[in-house]
């Protein structure tokens, strides 16, 4: 007898930063996507450098710029919400200290 498993889907917090940075890039469509595929499979992204928790998503080229972009987010647990922290451009620096930098100060809003 095959049983039927029910996926379950996480929630997804986007931080004020990520909401801000996304205006004119992606359409609300396209966010909804790379949602459901987050909620659904967390840790199917890449793992950023020797941090635990954050995790780095290719978002490809945006509709309305010639440039390609990445989206960091946190994810501790099947447990916790997913938190969207923010996006990067494909060959920018220092995302690590970037994406803590934002993740402190949408914290303290």
């Amino acid at each position: 007898m095959k049983k039927d498993f029910l996926t379950k889907m996480q929630t997804v917090i986007l931080s004020t930063f990520f909401s801000e940075k996304i205006k004119g890039k992606y359409t609300p469509e396209f966010i909804d996507t790379i949602i459901e595929k987050i909620s659904l499979n967390p840790k199917a992204s890449k793992n950023i450098g020797t941090t635990k928790n954050l995790y780095l998503y290719k978002l490809g080229i945006c509709d309305l710029k010639k440039h390609e972009y990445n989206l960091i987010y946190f994810f501790e647990n099947k447990n916790s919400p997913i938190y969207f922290i923010t996006i990067f451009k494909d060959k920018e620096s220092d995302i690590i200290n970037k994406a803590i930098f934002y993740l402190a100060s949408d914290a303290m809003k």
